[in-house]
């Protein structure tokens, strides 16, 4: 009986991470829509740059990706 209830995945443990993620994503969204004046020059030089520490590079949103891609 105490297996069972383990098993079943507690609802309000998996609204946590999902909420979490949820302001993260907004937040990224807002702080790159400030950059969005940069040129794609810009950004490939951002991104290139090695200085840039690999962590904030996994942040990047797949539209800004596709962007330095696409200036490629």
């Amino acid at each position: 009986m105490r297996q069972v209830k383990q098993d079943t995945p507690d609802p309000s443990r998996n609204l946590g991470p999902l909420h979490l993620h949820r302001a993260s994503l907004l937040r990224t969204r807002t702080l790159h829509s400030k950059h969005t004046t940069l040129t794609r020059g810009q950004l490939i030089g951002i991104t290139e740059s090695p200085s840039f520490s690999p962590r904030p590079l996994r942040l990047v949103p797949i539209g800004y990706s596709s962007i330095v891609l696409g200036a490629q």
